[in-house]
């Protein structure tokens, strides 16, 4: 009889053992996922590294379409200088004795009332001839060098500048940034059509792996039946060993069939499991319903619905983009032949033109500038010559690719109904073979087929289940295809 201290024991180690297993099935719950065809398209859309990459571009192209608008308003800057001189500006040469009163105080030096700053008392001056500008100097300020401006000279101001006129450069700019962040929306819709597709092609591979897997498997389990069966039937006398022989040997072939397929579903699950964003160590479950339900009604496109989708395509669309974006950019080349106008208005706080550096005064400067670059032999010429067939060259290749659509479209439709019929085929053939199996049983069990007969018969069965799992899957992926718009090989 257990004592209370060893039953207290026992009921925790219970209890740590149920936890453990708890956590456990916790751990291996959260490492599987279940994906179908819906639940793929969902995660690229939102976990897939290239689909964030190019989202990222799309918004840093909105970037560049407002930066080129705010170039159409107007700027508004600040401005400011610090300048220390050497020495103190002067002026001198009026005399030739002492100088009686200095400028850099302001109790000893005394201007005439109708004079207001050193600006307009050397505009006094200068309105006098040398002799009469030296007896008034020398009759204010006594004789020597003078200063007349700070040795620091300090200023902070405020500029703002609006372009008037610029031949169309700043507008053709703006629509430019306007094209190009269209067409980078259009091509990463266009990438959103293509990564979803190729992550669903390959969900579908990762499917078909699954099945075939599942074809051999059941092969596998089917021959490990046989190989008892004929065993017994050896020890009775009934069958000769070397049919014993072969079974086994198709078995041997088929574990080694069996561990391969393993390995590739295991390689395409973690290339699914890394384009959709995930850990390659999950693990995946799928719903196969999504495989054996009804395909979509097709209907065949005629010539007005094949130009409608040609025009709808967000590849041709960005590439028409592209087009206008060259002839805007010759917008910009020809304005170069015109000139450009930008006018200004500014305010400044110096000391500049004060008696010393403490006498700051308000300055404000308003006007336009003018330029106008009238040669520059032939640069402006051959650039638009450039731009001229740069933009042919992208209306070719947007013919070209128009034509390539028409062609891929007409394939793809072939594909879809050709791929309809091996369907038909296929699914007709697994029940030919499923029948041709059991009656090469029944004769084998009358011996009236050899074993090879019937190892035969049970290869064409997992063959035929496995070309009617491709060949729906064939068919899923063009239907897929086509709504998209097919794919042109890069």
């Amino acid at each position: 009889m257990l004592s209370a201290p060893r039953h207290i024991a026992t009921f925790f180690h219970f209890r740590i053992i149920i936890i453990l297993l708890l956590l456990v099935s916790g751990v291996l719950a959260a490492e599987k996922i279940l994906l179908s065809p819906q639940k793929v398209l969902e995660l690229v859309t939102t976990q897939s590294a290239v689909i964030r990459a190019s989202k990222l571009e799309v918004e840093g192209e909105e970037y560049a379409r407002k930066s080129a608008l705010a170039a159409l308003f107007p700027s508004l800057s600040v401005t400011g200088s610090y300048t220390r001189l050497d020495e103190p500006p002067t002026l001198s040469g009026f005399g030739s004795g002492e100088q009686t009163a200095s400028p850099d105080s302001a109790d000893t030096l005394i201007l005439p009332p109708e004079y207001e700053n050193w600006r307009s008392l050397i505009e006094f001056f200068d309105s006098l001839s040398s002799v009469q500008a030296e007896e008034q100097m020398n009759a204010l300020f006594g004789t020597g060098p003078l200063q007349i401006a700070p040795q620091t000279v300090k200023s902070a101001g405020l500029k703002l500048t609006q372009p008037l006129f610029m031949g169309g450069k700043l507008w053709s700019s703006y629509r430019i940034a306007e094209y190009t962040h269209e067409s980078r929306r259009l091509q990463h819709e266009r990438t959103l059509q293509e990564t979803g597709f190729g992550t669903l092609k390959l969900f579908w591979y990762y499917v078909l792996g699954r099945e075939a897997y599942q074809a051999v498997n059941d092969e596998r389990v089917w021959l490990e039946e046989l190989v008892n069966n004929q065993t017994m039937l050896l020890e009775n006398g009934m069958i000769t060993e070397l049919d014993l022989l072969q079974t086994k040997l198709a078995l041997s072939r088929k574990k080694i069939d069996e561990i391969s397929s393993q390995n590739e579903i295991r390689e395409i699950g973690e290339q699914l499991l890394i384009l959709l964003g995930l850990s390659p160590e999950l693990t995946i479950e799928i719903d196969t319903n999504a495989l054996w339900k009804e395909h979509d009604r097709f209907v065949y496109p005629t010539a007005d619905t094949l130009e409608e989708r040609i025009l709808r395509r967000y590849d041709i669309r960005a590439m028409e983009y592209q087009v206008r974006i060259m002839e805007r950019m010759k917008d910009i080349q020809r304005a170069s032949y015109l000139p450009s106008i930008v006018g200004f208005y500014g305010v400044d706080y110096t000391n500049q033109y004060g008696m010393d550096e403490s006498d700051f005064d308000d300055q404000w400067t308003v006007g336009v500038s003018l330029n106008w670059n009238i040669f520059d032999w032939g640069s402006s010429w051959r650039s638009m010559q450039k731009l001229t067939l740069h933009k042919k060259a992208a209306e070719m290749r947007l013919d070209l690719q128009r034509q390539q659509v028409v062609s891929a479209i007409k394939a793809l439709v072939r594909t879809i109904d050709e791929t309809r019929k091996k369907v038909e085929i296929a699914q007709e053939a697994v029940s030919v073979a499923r029948r041709a199996l059991e009656i090469a049983r029944a004769r084998y069990d009358q011996q009236m087929a050899t074993n090879r007969d019937i190892l035969d018969a049970r290869k064409d069965l997992t063959n035929t289940r496995m070309a009617y799992s491709a060949a729906r899957i064939e068919l899923t992926l063009a239907l897929e295809e086509y709504k998209i718009g097919p794919l042109l090989e890069k």
